[in-house]
């Protein structure tokens, strides 16, 4: 009887760090939004916010990124507890820098376009339209390396999958190695 109730509470203490580990995994995956500006206007009724003049929105999670433009509108979601989407209006400007990767290089992303940039919270992507332009180098950066500059109608930038799309009149400037002299 005694074995019994010590192996239901080892199973019990078992689940509990299981349950206490996840809900810290997913703790912090979790993204911070914080958005200034000269002026806002919530609607409660449809979970609705719009900032006008000097806007800025931070994004912090795994990655750090921050978004401004004249006006950045968004979305709650369903409850009013997290956003589900943030659009700034043009022209934008978009800086990322990514966790480090397994060998412990990040990547700083500086975009801007002259339309609207979307950041959505279920895709985890950021959207950027009308004459997009990216820059990308490497944290630490590499002196002797010019950064990857790309352009087009439209960058994406998915946290997702790590991809960098660029699509509509695509332009790509980059450094190639230089050759070896024997």
């Amino acid at each position: 009887m005694q074995r019994q109730r010590v192996a239901v509470w080892g199973v019990a203490l078992v689940c509990l760090l299981a349950a206490v580990a996840t809900s810290y995994a997913a703790e912090k995956k979790a993204r911070e939004a914080t958005i200034n500006s000269d002026t806002m206007v919530y609607n409660w009724k449809k979970d609705t916010f719009e900032f006008t003049g000097n806007c800025r929105a931070e994004l912090k999670g795994d990655d750090q990124a921050s978004m401004s433009g004249a006006k950045i509108t968004g979305k709650f979601t369903k409850g009013g507890s997290s956003v589900s989407e943030i659009i700034a209006y043009g022209p934008v400007r978009f800086d990322i820098t990514t966790q480090p990767d397994d060998e412990g290089v990040s990547r700083h992303i500086t975009a801007q376009c002259k339309g609207n940039g979307t950041f959505s919270a279920a895709t985890k992507t950021i959207r950027l339209t009308g004459g997009a332009e990216a820059i990308m180098t490497t944290v630490p950066m590499d002196p002797n390396i010019e950064p990857a500059k790309f352009s087009g109608a439209e960058v994406i930038i998915n946290l997702a999958t790590y991809d960098l799309t660029v699509q509509g009149g695509v332009h790509l400037q980059v450094q190639l190695p230089a050759e070896s002299v024997e």
